[in-house]
């Protein structure tokens, strides 16, 4: 027979602790084919939901965690965050957590999948042929007289049309590629298409100075997210050790502060290794958010930490899902 006091830690061993949300943009726009966005009246919505229903609770605060804690985050570091989200934040107090990738910070680079959707979904006219080399083999399109892709087009559609499937073929190609091979294979699509990928300027990243007001926020918290949103599992040691701490260390100088939680880019089990949990451990971080669903529970390793996905829902279907992924 289990006494009293084994029972309630089994209990306290098998009930949620918290969720984790994982947003990237609040930002109300009619181009998003990776899914990134929720608008500012939906983003609004789930905090109402949040403020009444549960413990909004910041990431850095576990050991205080309880049934019903939420925790905000945000990945890579997009500009809504500040101009979007933190107004909405302030409104319903509830805390948050922002990782922002370093090599994104002021545009000096953007991410492939922004460049890439600028590039094959939007552009006015395209070379009328691509021939790449890819994993050892050679892909080719042909794009001919292909106009633009419909605005509202989504990774979730399907293809019909060679612009859609190059673009989805090729964020699947870098999303696996080590970043050497990235900034290879950018440049070659770049001259390409004979001219720089210009910026929508729809998904623009933050500033210096804008990083200094989003760390000067009371209850925002700065997170690393590598220099260049490296895939770590492709990396040698010496690799992810550069992109973790020189992002960090870049943070900290633009921040003035130390920045102690870290979200693996990509966030699969298969983006991060072991060895990524050592070196995290290593050098003094608390705690690592991923990217695949599930709850807080007390056993779960602080490294590992799962994360729920949010979409551009309304506040009664976010209401729903959350509740049924807290139960």
């Amino acid at each position: 027979m289990y006494g009293e006091s084994m029972l309630r830690k089994l209990a306290q061993r098998t009930v949620p602790q918290a969720a984790i949300l994982l947003y990237h943009r609040v930002a109300d726009t009619a181009r998003d084919p990776q899914l990134l966005c929720v608008s500012p009246e939906n983003f609004a919505g789930h905090m109402e939901v949040l403020r009444s229903r549960y413990l909004p609770s910041p990431l850095s605060a576990r050991e205080s965690w309880q049934p019903g804690s939420v925790v905000v985050t945000f990945d890579d570091g997009y500009a809504d965050n500040l101009i979007n989200a933190v107004p909405l934040l302030r409104r319903y107090l509830i805390p948050a957590t922002i990782f922002v990738t370093t090599g994104f910070v002021g545009d000096a680079k953007r991410p492939y999948w922004d460049e890439l959707a600028d590039l094959f979904l939007w552009s006015a006219v395209l070379p009328k042929r691509l021939q790449l080399p890819l994993n050892g083999q050679t892909k080719a399109w042909e794009f001919g007289l292909e106009g633009p892709v419909d605005p509202s087009w989504n990774l979730l559609d399907g293809t019909s049309c060679a612009r859609q499937d190059a673009y989805l073929v090729l964020c699947d190609h870098l999303r696996l590629s080590a970043t050497a091979e990235r900034v290879e294979t950018m440049a070659l699509l770049r001259e390409w298409a004979g001219r720089g990928c210009a910026n929508s300027g729809e998904r623009r990243f933050l500033t210096e100075q804008e990083l200094r007001r989003l760390a000067e926020e009371e209850d925002i918290e700065i997170g690393a997210h590598t220099q260049n949103h490296a895939n770590l599992a492709l990396l040698s040691a010496a690799e992810q050790r550069s992109e973790i701490v020189e992002g960090r260390q870049r943070l900290q100088d633009i921040c003035g502060q130390p920045v102690r939680c870290f979200a693996y880019p990509y966030g699969t089990r298969l983006s991060y290794a072991r060895l990524t949990q050592r070196i995290l451990q290593k050098e003094g971080f608390d705690c690592a958010c991923s990217n695949f669903g599930g709850v807080v529970f007390p056993v779960v390793s602080r490294y590992q930490l799962p994360r729920f996905l949010v979409r551009d829902w309304s506040a009664d279907e976010f209401a729903s899902r959350l509740a049924e992924y807290l139960q």
